[in-house]
């Protein structure tokens, strides 16, 4: 029988975050290496699941567990059923020629694809109930045992084995597994029926086996599936209720888009940027928000499973590459007219921001080395004329198609390129450099740290210098041959901010009236990437200025959660490094709102769903769903909740909710720690009657500051021993001879 009895609240995930309908057609549970691509509303699980992967030269996995059902000689029909979906399943009901049929759908942990079905008799005579159960995915297959079919083949360079279980009689075939039960009148039957895929066929019958001997399959994966949340995710609650949603929607993104095949290039735990759309992979672009976020999650090993995949594959040349198991991507010097040579963004400086939350004194010192190594790199590929202001490649970046590319061309077609230096990516570069400084410093180094500090000051220096344009008060890009200015105001000309290379001087200040204007990128469903006062300007997807385009990945006003989540960087470091009064807190707060409300469908706050991109007049989302290509639970501990990672052993609490009456942030694992950050403004509806109103931070279960109001406090973190370190002061380091220099 099924857990439908089951306390709910024992399912917390479930519970916040159920929905009526197929939600798109998606399956909330993925296994190790296999996920759902599109589900049909038919019994059984049909539709495109996937094997790691979900490129076209691949092999999908289709209709892995295809269940026809008749009731005596009449076929059960398909089509009308109601279905309610759930983080970790799908729950399906129908009830034709007097039988109900509730199935419960799921993939496990390990690879499992899983229909639960109960038949419950519901006429007024005993009736006969047939299930054939097969798989399309079993090509050429043989029987195994009495109750199974087994097949597979290669796909992506690896083997494939699959066995189909299923209750069947002795004439079942090598196609089909056959059932029949007789059901008296209110009597109720259950069976399982699942297809477990492994890279053995011992892997896949042990798997298989350890969920048919479940008294409850369903129950028993409920129950592991809400464990990776209770052990992982720190809790939170605001008086803001969308935002609460949000929180918890963020980290079934999180646990959405995980894999750890442990095979090939993917030896380690990796987020896909999205498991629907051809995004089933390790794309540095979105890499490093990604890293920001799941660095959060209690296991060490997730966040720093991201950084060992991306640093076994670098390439020779320093830069790092989207992951597939079989094969990588990214710029290969001397090998002209590539036409995809990858993205290449702030990845050091999200390994370093891991480590601040995570230490690890051994992938320190590995991660140091990488990150001069691509430094080095990006120097040398993307900083032509040696100025530390860097080229992307045109096309080739995260903001493919944004309208400063076009801007030396009047705007007129979105593929006219200028070789252009960007605000973003240098801004990103200087990141990069004060993180790999960070790196060393951590290890003693101090030698190499003082060079890429020094490095890093000459950058932010040359992107103020060449990059402000005083006549309008705003970051541009400039054309990489002459220096002038693309004057088309777009978002990423806010991105210096968001990373410190913009120094505490009222002249600069001035650019976020840009961003808080109506006129040009706070649109109603805020932020634009590009001004309103752009020709090329479409707040929505898909559009160059009118002109219709094949794709959504436009930058020239479209809201991006990408973009989104540098600017809540930018403002709130503003709020705290410069002596300003145009951005506050209560604006951004407001916009941590209005940017989670965003990230649902119709505005319905029950429905959290985050897209690519977004029309920021009507707000309606286009593109994948779930796509894991932003952060947003980062944002809400580092800015509205205040923990800010630092490299010693203090830890600054700075909370910039001003429009929360209250919020609880518990069991935030840092730096071998458990933090708990409680605030509650002093009026007579308490929330919390544990603490006193006020702010309250707690260190391992012990009260280690406090202050009655909202103000920034500083934590002395208990002393915990480091791992030994290993001895690297011989080691050669890519970039050594420019640092002798």
């Amino acid at each position: 029988m099924t857990d439908a009895t089951a306390p709910q609240e024992q399912f917390p995930i479930d519970v916040i975050l159920a929905r009526r309908g197929l939600r798109h057609h998606t399956l909330g549970p993925t296994g190790r290496r296999v996920y759902c691509d599109r589900l049909d509303n038919l019994l059984g699980l049909r539709g495109r699941f996937c094997y790691i992967h979900d490129r076209p030269d691949g092999q999908p996995i289709s209709d892995p567990v295809a269940v026809e059902v008749l009731v005596g000689e009449q076929p059960v029909s398909t089509k009308r059923a109601a279905v309610y979906w759930y983080p970790s399943h799908l729950y399906r009901r129908t009830t034709q020629h007097g039988l109900r049929i509730q199935e419960y759908k799921f993939i496990t942990e390990d690879d499992v694809i899983c229909d639960q079905i109960e038949f419950t008799n519901e006429s007024d005579q005993a009736v006969t109930v047939t299930v054939h159960t097969s798989s399309g995915a079993l090509v050429e297959a043989a029987r195994v045992g009495k109750d199974g079919i087994a097949g597979g083949w290669r796909t992506y360079e690896q083997t494939v084995r699959m066995i189909l279980a299923a209750p069947a009689r002795a004439d079942s075939s090598n196609r089909v597994l056959k059932t029949e039960v007789e059901l008296q009148v209110g009597e109720s039957t259950s069976m399982l029926a699942a297809l477990a895929v492994a890279d053995t066929p011992a892997n896949a019958q042990r798997s298989l086996q350890r969920w048919m001997q479940h008294e409850d399959p369903l129950l028993a994966h409920r129950r592991r599936y809400q464990a990776w949340y209770d052990d992982n995710c720190p809790r939170f609650e605001c008086s803001d209720a969308t935002v609460t949603r949000m929180w918890w929607y963020r980290w079934f993104l999180a646990r959405h888009n995980l894999v750890d095949p442990e095979l090939g290039h993917i030896s380690h735990p990796l987020f896909y940027e999205g498991k629907h759309g051809g995004y089933a992979r390790g794309v540095t672009a979105s890499a490093p928000l990604i890293l920001n976020e799941v660095r959060w999650l209690r296991d060490a090993s997730l966040s720093h499973g991201m950084i060992r995949n991306y640093m076994h594959t670098q390439s020779s040349h320093g830069l790092y590459r989207d992951l597939w198991v079989d094969r990588v991507r990214g710029l290969e010097p001397g090998r002209e007219g590539n036409p995809d040579p990858g993205y290449e963004e702030f990845l050091p400086a999200a390994f370093m921001g891991a480590l601040l939350v995570h230490p690890d004194r051994e992938l320190l010192e590995h991660a140091a080395q990488s990150m001069t190594a691509n430094s080095e790199a990006l120097r040398k590929l993307r900083d032509c004329n040696n100025n530390l202001l860097l080229n992307p490649g045109g096309h080739h970046m995260t903001q493919e198609h944004a309208p400063s590319f076009a801007h030396f061309h009047d705007y007129s077609d979105w593929y006219d390129y200028t070789e252009l230096e960007r605000p973003d990516y240098s801004a990103f570069f200087y990141a990069n450099l004060r993180a790999t400084a960070a790196a060393w410093r951590g290890l003693g180094r101090s030698r190499e740290a003082q060079w890429f500090d020094g490095l890093a000051k000459r950058c932010a220096a040359a992107i103020c210098e060449h990059m402000w344009d005083t006549q309008d008060g705003y970051f541009y890009a400039i054309r990489e041959s002459d220096g002038e200015f693309a004057r088309c105001r777009e978002a990423n000309g806010l991105f210096p901010f968001a990373f410190g290379a913009v120094p505490d001087d009222p002249e600069y200040h001035g650019a976020f009236v840009h961003l808080l204007s109506e006129e040009e990128l706070f649109t109603p469903w805020p932020f634009a990437t590009t001004s309103r006062q752009c020709p090329a300007f479409s707040a929505r997807p898909g559009h160059w200025g009118w002109e219709k385009k094949d794709s959504y990945c436009t930058w020239n006003g479209p809201t991006w959660p990408y973009t989104n989540s540098i600017l809540v960087e930018a403002m709130g470091r503003l709020l705290r490094e410069h002596n300003q009064h145009l951005v506050t807190a209560e604006i951004l707060c407001a916009f941590m709102g209005k940017f989670a409300a965003m990230m649902h469908e119709s505005e319905d706050a029950g429905s959290p769903m985050v897209r690519e991109c977004y029309d920021g007049e009507t707000g309606e989302g286009f593109g994948c769903p779930d796509y894991f290509h932003s952060s947003y639970n980062d944002l809400i501990v580092r800015f509205m909740c205040g923990l800010i990672p630092d490299e010693g052993r203090e830890v600054t609490v700075d909370p910039l909710c001003d429009g929360w009456s209250w919020f609880r942030l518990e069991g935030v694992g840092y730096r071998g720690h458990e933090i708990s950050i409680v605030y509650e403004t002093r009026k007579t509806d308490r929330a919390y009657d544990d603490v006193e109103p006020g702010l309250t931070v707690m260190v391992d279960g012990q009260v280690a500051a406090y202050a009655p109001d909202r103000t920034s406090l500083v934590v002395q973190m208990p002393f915990r021993k480091p791992k030994p370190a290993t001895d690297v002061s011989s080691q050669e380091v890519p970039g050594q001879s420019d640092i002798e220099q």
